[in-house]
């Protein structure tokens, strides 16, 4: 009897090591790996520097899917998520998906849709 009770407590122990690892690697796949995470400042839209436009916007991408972006110094808040190379942006009015790249410091959102700039370039704040 003891036998069987001692091989039941380390299949517990074990079940409850496993779980206890497990978890903290299921964090793994987050979006805090993403490159996308971190403030950005916008710094051209469509190609066009935002000091010829009088525009401005900086998004900062936390990495729990959340955002902050700060534009003519309203704060807007909403989501992110990140699909392969595409970047899906929701706030309370509208979302926004557009292709991504992070490269050479800089992140670019090409080929937006729903907005009237259809692309932006962007650099860490």
């Amino acid at each position: 009897m003891t036998s069987k009770i001692s091989t039941v407590r380390k299949t517990l122990v074990a079940a409850a090591l496993a779980v206890f690892v497990a978890l903290p690697l299921s964090a793994c796949g987050s979006t805090s790996d993403d490159p996308i995470v971190g403030k950005w400042e916008v710094i051209e839209v469509d190609g066009k520097s935002i000091d010829m436009i009088a525009w401005s916007m900086s998004i900062d991408f936390k990495a729990n899917g959340k955002l902050i972006a700060i534009h003519y110094g309203d704060k807007i808040t909403g989501t992110w998520t990140t699909e392969g190379t595409k970047v899906t942006i929701k706030d309370s009015r509208e979302t926004m998906v557009c292709d991504y790249t992070v490269a050479t410091g800089k992140l670019m959102l090409n080929d937006c849709d729903g907005v009237v700039g259809s692309s932006l370039t962007l650099v860490p704040a």
